[in-house]
């Protein structure tokens, strides 16, 4: 009994420990730097996704913007033979 007793009190000495103390704090602090950097890495995903959605939406206005010229002149040359 007076072992368990005796542990108790040292697991509690321990927990109150400078030593103890300081490595909780440490393993808090990169637990918070970790989600951050986490988040950090997220963000810069999503703008890439953006970035890339967008030059593709470009691309593809580019597109259609050629495929209306290349319709429209084959228009007014169809009309121009017809005349």
């Amino acid at each position: 009994m007076q072992s368990v007793v005796l542990a108790s009190w040292l697991r509690g000495e321990f927990q109150k420990s400078e030593d103890n103390q300081r490595r909780i704090a440490d393993a808090a602090t990169a637990r918070e730097q970790a989600k951050a950097e986490r988040a950090q890495r997220q963000a810069e995903q999503e703008a890439t996704a953006k970035e890339r959605a967008a030059k593709q939406a470009e691309r593809e206005a580019a597109r259609i913007a050629k495929a209306k010229a290349i319709l429209a002149a084959a228009e007014a040359k169809a009309k121009e033979q017809a005349a």
